[in-house]
């Protein structure tokens, strides 16, 4: 059994998320595709609730699910009271799937500051690490890979960053085309957002 997960605080899931599981679930075929909605450090004034985030993830997999059913939304690491770390979550997964082989989908800027994961050579040896490159990133890899460890470089232009998407959100402007529809219909009816809601 082949499981994927890809973690995020999506807010909010965007087409750019979308693109990273269409991609994952066609190179690499898993049998389950895990979503698992992290805790958000810092809470701006903006932002939105976790139950409302994990809502919007749920309107993601739907979106993944309608073209192939493998996709499911985790709400482990917001039920914990502790920070989450991904080693920690990997560590549920294989109790929940022991004899899965795991993927840890991640960004490319997020492996070039791997060392500073905790525990980041143990997840390199729990999980095989899918890297969703982006184009123009101009910063170091700030460590090592040891030859052992199995990672996947897979190139994804996208241009949707969940920041961006909130400045135009918070101005009471909808961008079509960036996120799927149940998803601006979700943040549009409950004005998600938006500073003077």
């Amino acid at each position: 059994m082949k499981v994927a997960f890809f973690g995020g605080s999506f807010n909010p899931p965007h087409n750019g998320h979308l693109a990273v599981a269409l991609l994952l679930r066609e190179r690499f075929k898993p049998d389950k595709l895990i979503f698992s909605v992290s805790k958000n450090p810092l809470k701006a004034e903006q932002e939105t609730s976790d139950e409302h985030r994990l809502a919007m993830t749920r309107l993601l997999a739907d979106e993944l699910n309608a073209t192939g059913n493998i996709a499911e939304v985790s709400d482990w690491e917001l039920r914990r009271k502790e920070p989450s770390y991904t080693i920690e979550t990997l560590e549920h997964l294989e109790q929940v799937y022991p004899q899965a082989e795991l993927l840890l989908a991640i960004g490319e800027d997020n492996f070039r500051t791997f060392s500073k994961w905790k525990r980041y050579e143990e997840i390199l040896r729990r999980a095989t690490l899918v890297v969703f490159e982006r184009p123009n990133l101009n910063m170091p890899l700030d460590f090592t890979p040891p030859k052992e460890a199995r990672i996947y470089h897979v190139p994804l232009a996208v241009d949707e960053a969940s920041t961006e998407l909130r400045a135009k959100l918070s101005k009471g402007i909808y961008p079509n085309g960036e996120m799927p529809q149940a998803i601006l219909t979700y943040i549009k009816e409950r004005r998600l957002y938006q500073t003077h809601a």
